[in-house]
C-alpha cells in the first residue's frame, strides 16, 4: 500500500492510538522522549480524533507553536519533533499512512549551540544581558565593540557587512532604512549608540566604513569585529564561537524565548541563517507592520532597558553645581538629557543693601536624567565632585531610580517653597520612628512618608516629615502641617 493515494488507507486508524501501541514496543533508552512526545500530543490534540491524512505540514508547525507556547527549550521541541516523524514513518512502513512531506522542516537534532554559554549563564536572553550591562570602564576597543554588537541585536541580528553599508540618510522618518528595500523602528538604543558616533567619517552611521575603503578592508575589519565579539563574551564570563552569523542566529534565539510566533520573527528577518532555531515555518496571514514594529522593539527592550530616568547626586565638600554640570555637559552632553538643581531666592542684608541669593534647597543635592547604563561612566567622570545615591550601602548596591511622579510633586512643592520650610537628606535610622501619615492638604498634599512630632515648645503644627523621595532614606522636610491634614495609614 505505500505510494497509494491517502484515500486509500483505513480511515479508522487513530494515529494516537498507533504511536501509544508503538510506544509500548520501543525498549531502548529512547522510550521515554517517545513516551513524552506521545503525552504532549495528545495534550495537543485536547480530544480531537485525526487520521493519517490529516498530518500535514501546518499540523506539524501548529504543534511546535503549541509547545512554544508551553515553555519548552528549542532542543526539546526539536526532540518531539524527530520522535514524531519517527512514528509517522513507521506507521507509513506498515501501511497505515501515507507518504508525507509535512516533516520536511525538521532538521537534524544535533546543531550547534549558539552560543556556548558558561558560567552559570543559562540562555541567549541572559547572555546577550550579560554583555550589554558589562562596563568595559577604559577599555575603547572593546566599549565600541558592545556598542556595534548591540546595535546589530536591535536591527534584528544585522550583519556587520549590513551596519558596515548604513548611511547617516539611512535614518528617516523615525525609521533606519535597509539596503533591501525594508525599514525597522529606530529604537532609543539605537539613537544613543548613533549619537554617541555623531562624529564620525562622512556620510556612513557607524564607526565601520570610512570613504574610500576597499573590500578587503571591509573584510579585515570584519574579523577584527568577530574576534573582539568573542573578547566581550569572554569579559562577561562566557565562551562563544562567533561567526557572520552569530548575532542573526541570537536574536533568534532571543526571540524565541520570549514567545515571539514564527509568523512575527520572519518578516524582520534578512534571511534565515543555517544552524538556526528557527525551522518550523508554514505559510500564513500577513503580519501587520504594527505588530512586528512592536516585537522588535520589545526584543531590543529585554535586552537592554534603554528608557531614561531621573536619578540623584549629592555633590562632596566644597565642589559646586557647575563644576558637576560641566563634567555632565562636556562628556554626557546627548546621554544626560535634563539637569535639576532645586534652588531658592533669598534676600540678605549685607551693609545697608539689600541682596537676593540663591541657595539649594535640598543641601547639595542634584537631579539628573540619563539611562542606566551610562550610571557607571557617569560616576567615575563626577571622581572627586560628586557620588550617586545608591538603593543600599555596598559598592554592589544600584543606582536609585528617582519615580518621575514623585519628582514632580517635589518641584511642585519646591516652587510653593515659604520661609518654614526646610529639606534636608534624612537618616536611613530614622525610618523606624514615627507614624506612617498621608498628607491631604497643605503645601505637601499627596505624600505619604513618616511624621515625628516635634517638642511641643517649638509650637504650632510644624512636623518633621520623611519622604521617600532620592533615596531609600528619603528627604525630610520640616514644615507647618495642621493636624487637619494628617491622615493616619
Amino acid at each position: 500500500m505505500l505510494g497509494a493515494d491517502s484515500d486509500s488507507f483505513d480511515a479508522s486508524v487513530s494515529p494516537l492510538d498507533f504511536f501509544h501501541d508503538e510506544m509500548g514496543r520501543i525498549s531502548t533508552s529512547d522510550a521515554s522522549n517517545c513516551r513524552w512526545f506521545v503525552s504532549s500530543f495528545g495534550r495537543f490534540l485536547d480530544g480531537r480524533r485525526i487520521v493519517f491524512s490529516d498530518i500535514t505540514g501546518e499540523l506539524v508547525e501548529s504543534y511546535r507553536r503549541y509547545l512554544v507556547e508551553e515553555g519548552l527549550k528549542a532542543t526539546t521541541i526539536r526532540r518531539y519533533c524527530e520522535r514524531f516523524r519517527s512514528l509517522y514513518n513507521k506507521a507509513v512502513k506498515k501501511g497505515l499512512a501515507p507518504k508525507s512531506g509535512a516533516f520536511d522542516s525538521i532538521g537534524s537534532y544535533r546543531e550547534r549551540s549558539v552560543p556556548k554559554i558558561v558560567s552559570g549563564v543559562g540562555s541567549r536572553l541572559d547572555a546577550a544581558r550579560a554583555v550589554a550591562s558589562f562596563d568595559f570602564g577604559s577599555q575603547p576597543l572593546f566599549e565600541q565593540t558592545q556598542a556595534l554588537f548591540l546595535f546589530s541585536l536591535y536591527a534584528c541580528g544585522m550583519s556587520f557587512a549590513d551596519m558596515a553599508g548604513l548611511k547617516k540618510s539611512s535614518v528617516r522618518g523615525g525609521r533606519l532604512l535597509l539596503a533591501s528595500g525594508a525599514s525597522l523602528p529606530l529604537l532609543p538604543g539605537m539613537i544613543r549608540i548613533i549619537s554617541r558616533y555623531d562624529g564620525w567619517d562622512g556620510e556612513y552611521l557607524l564607526p565601520v566604513m570610512r570613504s574610500g575603503m576597499s573590500a578587503a578592508d571591509v573584510s579585515q575589519k570584519e574579523r577584527s569585529y568577530l574576534h573582539n565579539v568573542e573578547g566581550i563574551f569572554r569579559k562577561a564570563g562566557m565562551t562563544c564561537v562567533v561567526d557572520a552569523d552569530f548575532s542573526l542566529r541570537l536574536w533568534i534565539d532571543i526571540a524565541l524565548e520570549l514567545k515571539v510566533p514564527s509568523e512575527v520573527i520572519l518578516p524582520a528577518l534578512s534571511r534565515v541563517p543555517e544552524n538556526s532555531s528557527l525551522r518550523y515555518v508554514s505559510g500564513g496571514d500577513a503580519v501587520g507592520c504594527d505588530r512586528i514594529d512592536g516585537a522588535v522593539a520589545m526584543i531590543a527592550e529585554s535586552v537592554k532597558d534603554c528608557t531614561e530616568r531621573w536619578y540623584a547626586m549629592k555633590l562632596r565638600p566644597g565642589a559646586s553645581y557647575e563644576s558637576a554640570a560641566a563634567i555632565l555637559t562636556k562628556e554626557f552632553g546627548t546621554e544626560v538629557t535634563a539637569l535639576y538643581y532645586p534652588c531658592e531666592e533669598i534676600v540678605k542684608r549685607v551693609g545697608k543693601k539689600l541682596t537676593v541669593q540663591t541657595r539649594s534647597v535640598i543641601r547639595n543635592v542634584v537631579f539628573f536624567r540619563a539611562c542606566q547604563d551610562s550610571l557607571p561612566a557617569i560616576a567615575r567622570s563626577l571622581g572627586e565632585v560628586a557620588w550617586i545615591y545608591r538603593s543600599g550601602r555596598s559598592a554592589d548596591a544600584g543606582y536609585t531610580v528617582v519615580p518621575e511622579y514623585e519628582l514632580y510633586k517635589f518641584r511642585a512643592v519646591v516652587s510653593r517653597f515659604t520661609d518654614d520650610m526646610e529639606f534636608m537628606p534624612a537618616d536611613r535610622d530614622q525610618w523606624s520612628k514615627g507614624r506612617s501619615v498621608r498628607i491631604t492638604g497643605g503645601n505637601l498634599e499627596g505624600y505619604e512618608g513618616k511624621i515625628v512630632d516635634m517638642d511641643a515648645a517649638q509650637g504650632g503644627g510644624r512636623r518633621e516629615i520623611l519622604v521617600r523621595i532620592t533615596t531609600d532614606a528619603g528627604i525630610k522636610v520640616i514644615a507647618e502641617i495642621p493636624d487637619i491634614f494628617i491622615e493616619a495609614l
